[in-house]
């Protein structure tokens, strides 16, 4: 096609008269000994035809080109159309919004031919509801099944209390209903396997309608199934970490999203050395309460003697040895050492743990526990009669 645009249609042109007059100069050009005039006017109108052709063709092409070019720009001015509208669409709603949070409250339109749907999904609290258009922490309880019934189960008043709500730098008056926590809420790491597995499905959902971003979806969704199947479960207590993990890690990622100078971290990438120092002081917790029920049972039960000694000798058979003697600050020290050696290298007989008299149960079985140091030791405790046992060092705690 030829650069040079074409102002007029060819289909409108017809072919001159080269027999005429005003043709004369170029017939006499064209005739020669081998071409008579009427030759020459023949390869004239050749001449015309083959141009005219070749305008017909480029003036379709150009035609065409121009048709594209109109409807791609009347698609451009359809698209700006429709996006002004849709912002326009959007600040109404805004504005409908506005208006409703200063009491104008508005019924919107419906359609007249749709149905209700087939079920409904819980509706989670005023307040979870609240967290969520804040884009703001809130725990799961809130949508598992027993927030979601507690939220239904709440009465509605057309004079309902406010409170006040901070939105960035803006403090605005809200239903108490949208800013006061439940009584009832129980904090992440202690909810059930079960209710975070639940309440992490409605929160999602929730967090989709409350217009977050994509992205921080993608990213929790993400978090949530690599909790859900993590390896460590198959630990003891694999549940327990991950919900504790869990807990601190969506905290903390809300935290650090919200806080200017904080690195912007993924959430949806799990940290392994995160877990594994979760579940470190995890277990070490799990130790230090089981070392505490192991060493302190024998001295509980013998407190009261320290300052009240007829109760303990109201507790002796009648055939018991002279009255017992109060404890030095260094044999109770003993005596401790004493219950842990005991308790680590000898097991009681469960008929003896069941008595309801423990003093009783190990004055009866001082003579057949004779045998035992460690067990002579316990039994001497009991009479408030300290020996001196005889202990590795290893097992002493100072």
């Amino acid at each position: 096609m030829s650069s040079t645009r074409l102002t007029t249609d060819p289909n409108l042109d017809s072919c001159p008269d080269f027999a005429a007059d005003s043709w004369e100069v170029i017939r006499r050009a064209l005739v020669s000994a081998s071409r008579t005039e009427e030759q020459a006017i023949a390869a004239l109108q050749e001449g015309w035809e083959r141009d005219h052709q070749a305008q017909l063709v480029a003036w379709a092409e150009q035609t065409r080109l121009d048709q594209e070019a109109e409807e791609a720009a009347a698609a451009a001015r359809a698209q700006e159309e429709a996006r002004k509208k849709a912002e326009q669409e959007l600040a109404e709603k805004e504005k409908e919004r506005g208006d409703t949070s200063k009491g104008k409250n508005k019924l919107s339109d419906f359609d007249e031919d749709a149905l209700a749907p087939d079920s409904f999904i819980p509706l989670p609290s005023a307040y979870a509801r609240n967290k969520l258009d804040n884009q703001e922490y809130v725990e799961l309880y809130y949508f598992t099944n027993e927030g979601c019934q507690e939220a239904a189960n709440q009465k509605t008043t057309a004079d309902d209390a406010f409170g006040l709500s901070r939105d960035a730098d803006q403090v605005t008056l809200r239903p108490a209903s949208a800013v006061r926590a439940s009584k009832n809420a129980i904090a992440d790491e202690n909810l059930t396997w079960t209710q975070m597995t639940i309440g992490k499905t409605g929160f999602l959902k929730a967090a989709m309608a409350a217009g977050w971003p994509e992205k921080h979806i993608a990213a929790l969704t993400n978090f949530f199934w690599s909790i859900e199947n993590h390896p460590i479960l198959e630990r003891e207590h694999g549940q327990a970490i991950l919900l504790r993990f869990q807990a601190q890690t969506r905290r903390w990622w809300h935290e650090d999203l919200r806080h200017p100078n904080a690195t912007k971290w993924n959430i949806g990438k799990i940290n392994e050395n995160a877990i594994e120092t979760v579940a470190r002081k995890y277990y070490a917790e799990k130790q230090d309460l089981a070392l505490t029920k192991v060493s302190n049972p024998i001295q509980t039960m013998l407190m009261p003697s320290l300052t009240n000694t007829p109760r303990i000798s109201s507790m002796l058979p009648t055939h018991a040895t002279p009255p017992p003697r109060p404890l030095a600050p260094s044999s109770l020290h003993t005596a401790r050492n004493a219950t842990l050696a005991f308790r680590a290298n000898f097991t009681l007989p469960a008929s003896l743990l069941a008595s309801p008299h423990p003093l009783n149960a190990f004055f009866v079985g001082r003579s057949s526990l004779h045998a035992s140091p460690f067990a002579r030791v316990v039994c001497d405790i009991a009479y408030l009669r300290v020996d001196t046992p005889r202990l590795p060092s290893s097992r002493v705690i100072s």
